[in-house]
């Protein structure tokens, strides 16, 4: 799904969504003319993210600013070289008391609902603090996996994607996450709403509950 077109004199940026997240692919024209030929993808490092155009003053020029963030890295600013295809990172949000980066792991997940539905959940957590065995009696037969307490913060509404980010604002997206996380055994998730059609989808798919008509009486 196409959210925007950012045009320059020799290109121009499709911001577009798919499955919940978003895509930054870039088109060249052809001899100042309306055609256009693909000129590549901005790729990200991380599987779930969030990602738009930034401030771009000028109109011809050979690079596109964005930005670009994460539920472990925080707000960002790259530089994107539309010939070569490289990215530069311009300035990262400063974290006060400081942000050791490598000790959180983000990821990517499809969680399967009751009727089948596969909805992308994008989880956080401390490398350190994700149980990875349990220790139980041997006398219990307990073939359980392990698991961790998990906080989980979603919404999904009039086709809204949910963007993640790095903000110390909101607890579920933030700064306050790798705290609480600090803190505590536990894992973080975030759901997202893939996007338009699929909601569209499951809202026509969902049975609306039925009512007797009003009385007069």
């Amino acid at each position: 799904m196409i959210e925007e077109i950012d045009l320059f004199a020799g290109f121009f940026v499709a911001c577009e969504r798919e499955d919940g997240l978003p895509r930054l692919r870039l088109w060249r024209f052809k001899d100042n003319g309306p055609e256009a030929d693909k000129a590549g993808e901005i790729s990200f490092p991380e599987p779930a993210y969030s990602s738009h155009p930034y401030v771009n003053r000028i109109f011809d020029t050979p690079t596109f600013r964005y930005a670009y963030q994460s539920l472990v890295t925080p707000s960002s600013v790259y530089e994107y070289d539309v010939a070569s295809g490289a990215s530069t990172l311009l300035k990262q949000l400063e974290i006060p008391g400081g942000f050791d980066r490598s000790l959180y792991v983000s990821e990517r997940i499809q969680a399967t609902a009751p009727d089948g539905v596969k909805v992308p959940v994008s989880l956080v957590y401390r490398k350190d603090k994700r149980v990875a065995q349990v220790s139980r009696p041997a006398v219990v037969a307990d073939s359980r996996p392990p698991q961790n307490p998990l906080y989980v913060y979603g919404y999904g509404s009039y086709g809204y994607s949910l963007p993640l980010g790095f903000s110390s604002n909101r607890l579920s997206r933030s700064i306050a996450v790798s705290s609480w996380l600090t803190r505590t055994s536990a894992a973080a998730a975030t759901w997202e709403n893939p996007g338009t059609t699929p909601a569209r989808c499951w809202s026509s798919a969902t049975p609306l509950p039925t009512s007797s008509p009003p009385s007069n009486t």
